[in-house]
């Protein structure tokens, strides 16, 4: 934009009055950090000293709280909460491993000590009379390789991630190893250690044979190589000899373009999760999301990408249906009204709805990874992991930007959008300021001080742990009729309330993911993203009059400047309108499941 489309500024402030609100801002940082719970009332000193700074702000380059002096007061402020949050009766290892029922769950300390596993490791791995990985019931090669994928977590901060497999001592099934850096509270680095065995997915074996021209006997003996046969073993098996098998195995090395009997194996077994079928679990070992009432449990799926890091999806409505992918918000709200969901099911939809990185099992993605094009890459993983090759898009809120950034990148897997109270890119500062207070607190935190939106994240984190997610839902939402009266309801309630446990729960705060996202929603103007699919395929806006992010005048100008838009308002609804509208969005987006569309 040119200088004269810049917003209107008042006076600017003297330097006296502007180190006055820097003071202010300093002193808020402290309350927060002792009191987490006062943030509710402490969040309006904050606006009294931050609405001067952003109006006097360079609204395309702002920059404000970075000085040195300021950045020294806000690392003593994390330090004050990281201590609140230590002095919490909660043990953070134990918090950790609470996600992980059935699978084999353990955390070793930067000495390659175990520190706590869950009950089926202890079981499944013998760890009861165990303390090091040394000990682990796993062949010697493996424990050697495992070793070096967890030193590298702790000497490489470039690296958090890893996945492994290994041969264990008994039984026949091969173990994959999950492998995930954390940092405990004060700052100790600690690695936690999934682990479950897999089987040969159904199909696989066509798939190889497709992918690099395997013969049948090549196949079976990939098959036994990965499933921890011996080159001996694998020769009396099939009735050959050692120097036969030893035969295959160069061939298979040679059609794959793999370098060493590991680095085949690898690769297979990155195949296994990558290419469109979905890493298999056995029945017993499979995460549950589960309602408390009226909804019914759903299976999580996963999915391992190439790098190793895994995605978790739930799959709502009819499994077999008509896809649509659904991108479900920063709150995670992953699951739908049980009459919603069941509605889903008789029209024949079925609702792909991705966890994005850092939520629930989803792993984060490392620091320096541009967290909006992992969560596209992730999805679209996930619909080739469901063989969707194209389907409508239904966004929450300001998942809108997702959904663009999705048609943009890969338009072709895009058919329609649908975006329930959504939002366009603003494009000012009053744009910002009309927003209700919590709105106003998280997203101008994102476009004037991204550098101090983990804290807040944070801060906000602990007092929905404290205060629990009914109270956060009058906060945020009780200047709206509409969503009021929403999450009034009990079966919204428990869609609200159970689906965001991937977000935020008494064992998960996915602060840090919701800080990356917010910031790669609100820091740069993405109008590009909007004009890229304008004309290329039917884009539906349903908001309502009472929403508190995108008010009326907002909403005008978004219909302005962008009349192409089909958009549907309804009246006394606000950003909680999919879950009080669910029956006019599913009419909405029906016509766009099929092969024929509009």
């Amino acid at each position: 934009m040119d200088e004269t489309s810049r917003p209107d500024s008042i006076i600017t402030p003297t330097q006296q009055d502007t180190a006055s609100l820097n003071e202010g801002a300093i002193e808020w940082f402290y309350d927060v950090a002792i009191d987490p719970l006062r943030m509710e009332t402490l969040i309006d000193e904050w606006e009294r000293s931050m609405a001067q700074l952003r109006n006097n702000a360079d609204f395309f380059a702002p920059d404000l709280l970075s000085d040195r002096k300021i950045m020294g007061h806000f690392e003593r402020a994390k330090s004050i909460l990281a201590k609140v949050e230590r002095d919490s009766p909660v043990d953070q290892i134990e918090l950790v491993l609470s996600p992980f029922k059935s699978v084999s769950a353990f955390v070793l300390d930067a000495g390659l000590k175990i520190q706590a596993a869950n009950d089926t490791a202890t079981v499944d791995l013998a760890l009861e009379n165990i303390n090091s990985v040394r000990d682990l019931p796993l062949e010697s090669a493996d424990i050697e390789s495992l070793l070096r994928s967890i030193r590298r977590l702790f000497e490489n901060d470039r690296e958090d991630t890893a996945i492994l497999s290994c041969r264990p001592t008994h039984g026949q099934q091969i173990m994959v190893f999950r492998l995930q850096l954390f940092h405990t509270l004060d700052g100790q680095p600690m690695v936690l250690l999934a682990a479950n065995g897999i089987t040969w997915p159904n199909g696989l074996s066509s798939t190889l044979t497709k992918v690099f021209g395997l013969t049948p006997a090549e196949t079976d003996v990939l098959r036994s190589l990965v499933e921890s046969g011996s080159i001996n073993d694998i020769a009396i098996a099939r009735g050959r000899s050692v120097d036969t098998i030893r035969g295959q195995i160069k061939s298979l090395m040679a059609k794959t373009e793999t370098r060493s009997q590991v680095e085949l194996v690898r690769l297979t077994m990155s195949i296994m999760g990558v290419s469109g079928v979905p890493a298999e679990h056995d029945e017993a070992s499979q995460n549950i999301h589960r309602g408390y009432a009226t909804l019914e449990d759903r299976a999580f799926q996963t999915v391992v990408l190439p790098d190793g890091r895994r995605v978790d999806y739930l799959l709502l409505g009819d499994p077999k249906g008509r896809p649509i992918l659904y991108l479900s918000a920063g709150l995670g709200l992953i699951r739908w009204p049980a009459r919603a969901e069941a509605e889903a099911a008789n029209r024949g939809m079925r609702v792909i709805v991705p966890l994005r990185p850092g939520y629930g099992g989803s792993d984060p993605v490392a620091d320096d990874v541009d967290y909006t094009t992992a969560l596209v890459s992730d999805a679209v993983h996930i619909l080739d992991a469901e063989k969707v090759e194209m389907c409508p898009i239904l966004s929450i809120a300001d998942d809108s930007f997702f959904a663009f950034e999705i048609a943009r990148t890969h338009p072709k897997r895009v058919r329609a959008m649908i975006a329930t109270a959504g939002s366009l890119p603003m494009t000012s500062t009053k744009q910002f300021e009309r927003m209700h207070k919590w709105h106003r607190f998280m997203y101008t935190g994102a476009k004037y001080t991204p550098h101090l939106l983990p804290f807040m994240a944070r801060s906000a984190s602990y007092m929905t742990q404290k205060i629990g997610k009914r109270r956060l839902l009058q906060l945020v939402f009780g200047q709206c009729s509409g969503d009021v009266a929403a999450f009034e309801n009990a079966e919204v309630f428990e869609a609200l309330s159970s689906g965001s446990e991937v977000m935020m729960s008494e064992s998960r705060a996915a602060h840090t993911a919701v800080a990356r996202q917010f910031v790669s929603r609100k820091k740069d103007d993405w109008s590009s993203s909007v004009d890229a699919v304008r004309g290329k395929l039917p884009v539906i806006f349903m908001n309502g009059t009472e929403d508190q992010q995108v008010p009326m005048e907002t909403l005008a100008e978004f219909q302005t400047a962008q009349p192409w838009i089909d958009w549907r308002i309804f009246e006394g609804s606000g950003n909680l309108l999919f879950f009080q509208r669910w029956r006019d969005v599913l009419d909405a987006i029906e016509p766009y499941t099929g092969n024929d569309f509009p």
